[in-house]
């Protein structure tokens, strides 16, 4: 009988010392991976802003000299109503890695009472030289009761040398839309792909 209690004891023992060690090794393990998530994750943002002509104008002019192609046969153009207002949506998101976020800007004109000026629209998007993306297409059409209606897509990563020359793509995939109340400069309807 004796030998049986030194048995149990033994047993209690060991399974103490066991779980103790299987709760120092979890311990080490969490703050292992707290420790490696270094960078704060990335949150999505969407807004809009109504912006002045000239705001609108000096991205446009970026926008021309651009790399990036964007979908369109014709390029965009500042509509010369004078009563055109000028809209920026921003748009920040989990992109291709931490380095390659989505980070762009939508700019569009609006005439009051008529809706969307045609071919007023287009993105700027901030990127590194590489990699950065290709493919960067962005649709816009009027909707209902002074509302736009704005859908942005990515579909290529593609990297460069030190000379500049393109040395790798792949094919990734992004996609947003959106409507835009331009009377109360709200972002309604987020739908990410």
């Amino acid at each position: 009988m004796r030998n049986f209690h030194t048995n149990k004891r033994s047993r209690l023992l060991a399974l103490t010392v066991l779980l103790i060690i299987l709760a120092a090794a979890g311990g080490i393990l969490l703050v292992f991976l707290l420790g490696r998530s270094d960078a704060a994750p990335i949150v999505r943002s969407v807004s809009i802003r109504e912006i002045p002509e000239s705001s609108y104008r000096d991205a446009l002019n970026q926008q021309k000299n651009s790399p990036v192609w964007d979908g369109k046969t014709t390029p965009p153009r500042c509509p010369q109503e004078e009563t055109a207002k000028f809209y920026q949506l921003c748009v920040y998101d989990k992109g291709y890695s931490d380095d390659l976020p989505i980070d762009a800007k939508i700019y569009f004109a609006a005439i009051p009472g008529q809706g969307l000026a045609e071919e007023s629209y287009f993105t700027w998007m901030e990127m590194p030289e590489s990699p950065r993306y290709h493919n960067v297409i962005t649709y816009a059409t009027d909707a209902k009761d002074d509302k736009v209606f704005l859908k942005l897509e990515v579909h290529v990563v593609g990297s460069y040398d030190s000379e500049g020359q393109p040395c790798k793509s792949e094919e990734f995939a992004y996609g947003i839309s959106c409507f835009c109340d331009l009377k109360a400069l709200e972002v309604e309807r987020i739908h990410v792909v």
